[in-house]
């Protein structure tokens, strides 16, 4: 888990602008944790105090609600929606989330 979350941190300066230049200082004042370390840390949380994962991650990600790069589409709608329950958004942020 610590290796993904490092590794987060050192890509998400390239997340949206990737490079293939790799002589770089690994950190920088342009990186930052990104959604992938805040569900991450909700599933960790979750497997640790036998939350449920979709209340787990609705909560982690409105804790943090505007990590580097932000949240895409409906998964974004989904976190800013009241209701962790909603089915046609959880069921796509499983499909989502599962495929990274």
């Amino acid at each position: 888990m610590l290796g993904a979350i490092i590794g987060d941190i050192v890509g998400s300066r390239w997340e949206f602008n990737p490079t293939n230049n790799y002589d770089f200082e690994w950190l920088s004042k342009e990186n930052g944790f990104t959604d992938d370390t805040i569900c991450t840390m909700a599933v960790a949380d979750a497997l640790l105090h036998g939350r449920d994962f979709g209340e787990s991650i609705h909560e982690w990600c409105n804790r943090y609600p505007h990590p580097m790069g932000g949240y895409g589409g409906r998964f974004a709608q989904w976190v800013r929606s009241d209701n962790p329950w909603h089915q046609n958004l959880r069921r796509s942020l499983f499909v989502i989330r599962s495929s990274e």
